[in-house]
């Protein structure tokens, strides 16, 4: 990280949880979405599944969510 400013308007967090950049999906966890999404598979059940397999995935059902729009959106787009 590099320091332009030091001084800030704001506490720095103690943890990430919430935060974009940490619920990513990795890129198994995108395959495996891929695969729970083509085989229609709710969108809670997969953010179980991608639960179950990594204790440490903090994704939310709201990054599932967007995830499956971009998904969507860019599979039919010609």
């Amino acid at each position: 990280m590099k320091v332009i400013c030091e001084s800030q308007n704001h506490k720095l967090v103690d943890t990430l949880v919430n935060h974009p950049y940490v619920g990513r999906l990795k890129l198994n966890e995108y395959f495996m979405f891929v695969d729970l999404t083509k085989s229609l598979v709710k969108s809670t059940n997969i953010l179980v599944t991608l639960k179950e397999n990594d204790i440490r995935n903090v994704t939310t059902i709201k990054h599932v969510y967007n995830v499956r729009y971009t998904y969507k959106r860019y599979r039919e787009d010609p």
